[in-house]
C-alpha cells in the first residue's frame, strides 16, 4: 500500500481539484516545482483514486518500469515528489480561496515592483471590497493590520505620509489581540468545566475592565466574545452574571452575520451552557431560554457539522421541548432532524427519543414497545431506558414490572467498574422509587426529593407523591 500521508492527500482532492491538478501537472506548472517524475506516478495512480484501491510499491515499480530490476528507494523518492507536489497545490488553492490574503500579496507586489499608480488602485479595491475591516472579526483585523502596514511600507519616506497609518495599524492589532485573548480566555473556562485543565489567565484581571472602560465593545466580535467569557466566568453576583448572558443573546441576535459556523457554534454553546448551569440549581426559567437557543441555532443549521446532528443535542432539544409541553413541534423535530443523526446511532436514537414523547403524551403502552426495541452500547442511554422504563410501568400501575426493572436497573450499575459520578442521579432515583413504592409518608418523600441527586426527575417524583397524597 501507499504509505498513508500520500493516499490520505489524494483522496482528499475534490473532483474538480483533481481535474486542475491534472492539468497543472500537463502543463509543467512552475507552481507546482514539477519533476519530470511526478506526472507518470501520478497517471499511473489516478485510475485507482474512485476505487480507493492503492497498489503498493512493488506493483508501481513493475508498472513503471517493467524492464528493470526492484528498487524500492526509487519509488519512494518519485512518492515524496509527489506529495510535495500536492502539499503546494492544495497550499495554493487554499490562499487563492480567500480574496484580502491575495489582494495583500498583490499589494506587496506592486510596491516591490514599483508600480505605484498600480498599487493605488489596488489598495482603493481592497478597501472597497473589505468594507467591514475596522470592525470585523479577528480575521478581519488581522487583514486590516496587514494592509495599513502595507500601506505604510509604501508611503514610508514620502513626507511623512506613512506616519498617517500608525493609528491604524497598532489599533487593528490591539483589535486583533484582544479578541484572540478573549476567544482562548473562553476556551480555556469550558475546558475547565469538563476536565481537571487549568491554565493562569492574569492578564483578564487588566483586560476587562479596560474593554468595558472603553468603546471596544462597540465593535462585533469584541463584544460577543467578551460576553461570552464574562458568562462562564464564576461571578457571585447572579443579577450581573444573568446581564451578560442576556447580552450574549442580544449580540447572537444582532450579530451572527459578522460569524462562520463553527465560530458561531461555539458562542452558542457558551449560552446554551448557560441555560443548562441555571437550570441546575433550579431556574426553570432558564428552559424557555435554551429552547429557544436551541430552535434559533437549528433554523441557522448552526447545530449541524458536515450536515450532522450529535446524537445527544438531539436528545437535549427533546427533554427541553418536552418539559415545556411543546408536544407537536417535538414530533416535528424528531422526524426532520432522524435523517441528520449519526448513522451509528439514528434508528435508537430516535427510538428512544420518540419513547419520551409518548410517554409525556400518556402513550405508555407505546413507549414501553419502543424502549423494549431501543438497543445501545453507551451506559448513560442504556440507563436512561432503564429509567423512563421503570417510571411507564408505573403510570400503569403494573408495579411487578416496576421491581423488575429496578433490579435489572441495579444490576446494570453494579457491573460498572469505573464509579463515575454520575451513577449517583440514577441510584438515587431508584431510592426515591422505592419509597413512591412502599408509600411511605408524603412529607418524608417531599424532603428526600428536595435533597436528591436526581433533580432532572424531581418534577415527575413531586407529581406521584402529590397523588398519593390524593
Amino acid at each position: 500500500m501507499i504509505n498513508n500521508s500520500l493516499s490520505n492527500l489524494l483522496l482528499s482532492l475534490s473532483t474538480k481539484e483533481r481535474t486542475e491538478f491534472e492539468r497543472l501537472l500537463n502543463a509543467r506548472s512552475s507552481w507546482l516545482s514539477i519533476r519530470s517524475e511526478v506526472l507518470p506516478l501520478y497517471t499511473y495512480l489516478a485510475p485507482f483514486l474512485d476505487k480507493g484501491i492503492f497498489p503498493d510499491r512493488q506493483t508501481i515499480h513493475r508498472a513503471l518500469f517493467p524492464d528493470e530490476a526492484e528498487n524500492d528507494q526509487r519509488i519512494r523518492r518519485y512518492m515524496s515528489y509527489l506529495k510535495k507536489s500536492l502539499e503546494r497545490f492544495i497550499a495554493i488553492q487554499e490562499v487563492m480561496q480567500q480574496d484580502s490574503l491575495t489582494d495583500q500579496f498583490l499589494l506587496q507586489a506592486y510596491r516591490k515592483r514599483g508600480l505605484n499608480s498600480a498599487f493605488e488602485s489596488a489598495s482603493k479595491r481592497f478597501q472597497k471590497r473589505n468594507p467591514s475591516l475596522e470592525s470585523g472579526n479577528e480575521n478581519d483585523q488581522y487583514n486590516a493590520f496587514k494592509f495599513h502596514l502595507e500601506q505604510y511600507n509604501y508611503y514610508a519616506g514620502r513626507t511623512g505620509q506613512g506616519l498617517k497609518e500608525i493609528p491604524a495599524i497598532l489599533d487593528s492589532l490591539d483589535k486583533f489581540y484582544i479578541i484572540n485573548q478573549l476567544k482562548q480566555a473562553c476556551s480555556i473556562l469550558t475546558h475547565q468545566r469538563i476536565s481537571s485543565f487549568s491554565h493562569p489567565m492574569p492578564i483578564l484581571e487588566t483586560l476587562l475592565p479596560y474593554i468595558e472602560a472603553s468603546d471596544l465593545l462597540k465593535v462585533p466580535s469584541i463584544s460577543i466574545h467578551f460576553n461570552s467569557l464574562m458568562t462562564l466566568r464564576p461571578i457571585a453576583n447572579h443579577e450581573e452574571g444573568e446581564q451578560y448572558f442576556r447580552n450574549l443573546k442580544r449580540d447572537i441576535s444582532n450579530l451572527s452575520t459578522h460569524f462562520k459556523q463553527e465560530e458561531l457554534r461555539q458562542i452558542y454553546t457558551i449560552a446554551i451552557n448557560y441555560c443548562i448551569r441555571q437550570l441546575n440549581i433550579g431556574k426553570r426559567r432558564f428552559l424557555r431560554e435554551v429552547f429557544d437557543l436551541y430552535k434559533s441555532a437549528l433554523q441557522a443549521q448552526i447545530l449541524l457539522h458536515d450536515g450532522q446532528l450529535s446524537h445527544l443535542t438531539y436528545k437535549n432539544i427533546v427533554s427541553a421541548a418536552l418539559k415545556l409541553g411543546e408536544f407537536t413541534w417535538t414530533d416535528g423535530f424528531l422526524h426532520q432532524y432522524k435523517a441528520h443523526l449519526e448513522l451509528e446511532h439514528q434508528e435508537d436514537s430516535f427510538r428512544y427519543n420518540l419513547s419520551k414523547l409518548n410517554f409525556s403524551l400518556g402513550k405508555f403502552r407505546e413507549a414501553i414497545a419502543l424502549l423494549n426495541r431501543h438497543q445501545t452500547d453507551d451506559l448513560f442511554t442504556q440507563l436512561d431506558s432503564r429509567l423512563l422504563m421503570i417510571k411507564s410501568y408505573y403510570e400503569l400501575g403494573e408495579f411487578d414490572f416496576v421491581e423488575y426493572q429496578m433490579d435489572a436497573f441495579r444490576q446494570l450499575i453494579r457491573r460498572q467498574k469505573h464509579k463515575s459520578y454520575h451513577l449517583q442521579h440514577y441510584q438515587s432515583f431508584l431510592k426515591l422509587m422505592r419509597g413512591l413504592i412502599l408509600q411511605k409518608p408524603p412529607t418524608e418523600l417531599i424532603k428526600a426529593i428536595g435533597a436528591s441527586e436526581a433533580p432532572a426527575e424531581n418534577e415527575w417524583l413531586l407529581e406521584k407523591v402529590q397523588e398519593l397524597k390524593g
